[in-house]
């Protein structure tokens, strides 16, 4: 639908596959992490939650199907700049 009709307004089967996909996969990343380091990655945790959270906002708000896609992305790029802004300060600082 989002190749063939982006300006079409996010059903909820769309908005399940375009925001619940990436949710998965970062709920996924964030369980693997936390078994492997004993750590809890909160931004993929939070990440997960504001995915699933905006499923009604873009259904009952009619936006583009493409306008939600948009969302996934900038949320997905929101945890990328979290964990390399966490990596550089954990580098800088001595141990």
């Amino acid at each position: 639908m989002l190749l063939r009709q982006p300006g079409e307004p996010t059903t909820p089967f769309a908005a399940l596959f375009t925001l619940g996909g990436p949710a998965l996969f970062l709920a996924g990343h964030a369980a693997y992490k936390a078994l492997l380091w004993r750590r809890l990655p909160t931004s993929r945790i939070t990440a997960v939650l504001v995915l699933l959270a905006l499923v009604p906002v873009c259904v009952g708000l009619e936006v583009p199907v493409a306008v939600c896609a948009a969302l996934a992305l900038a949320v997905t790029v929101a945890v990328i700049v979290a964990d390399r802004s966490r990596a550089r300060s954990a580098a800088r600082e001595p141990s």
